[in-house]
């Protein structure tokens, strides 16, 4: 004979299984967000948002340094990550921007690899600060 309460059991894990939160999971790829940058190396950025950058579909890469806006060509397969020389405009920084800029473009132009967890995307370097850490702030198209 069948328990009136264990339907009543399994519909509650059902239910609680599927879920019901307010956000989708993220996304593993990179592309159509921005992202905010929040590390270069160990030095912590500031939490303005003024340096970024965005993977947009048609392999172009643009963002900001927190001084001069920026875009390049890039190439991902995998993990991988190859970025071009970037076009920057020649706005005058003063400091600390402009030694925040300058090891900014150096790190993504000697990009090598890319890895998304959750919310957060590292970029390894092959430049002397080594790693570019940023957060996700959502889709900017």
């Amino acid at each position: 004979m069948r328990k009136p309460w264990s339907s009543s059991i399994f519909l509650t894990a059902a239910a609680l299984l599927t879920g019901c939160g307010d956000k989708p999971p993220a996304a593993a790829e990179p592309e159509g967000d921005r992202w905010l940058l929040t590390a270069i190396g160990t030095a912590a950025m500031p939490t303005d948002g003024a340096a970024w950058l965005r993977f947009d579909d048609d392999n172009q890469l643009v963002g900001s340094t927190g001084c001069n806006s920026f875009n390049a060509a890039y190439r991902r397969n995998a993990s991988s990550l190859y970025v071009s020389a970037l076009a920057l405009t020649r706005k005058a920084c003063p400091e600390p921007q402009a030694a925040t800029e300058q090891h900014f473009v150096a790190a993504l132009e000697a990009a090598v690899s890319v890895t998304i967890d959750g919310e957060r995307m590292t970029i390894e370097s092959e430049a002397p600060n080594g790693q570019l850490a940023f957060n996700r702030s959502g889709a900017s198209r």
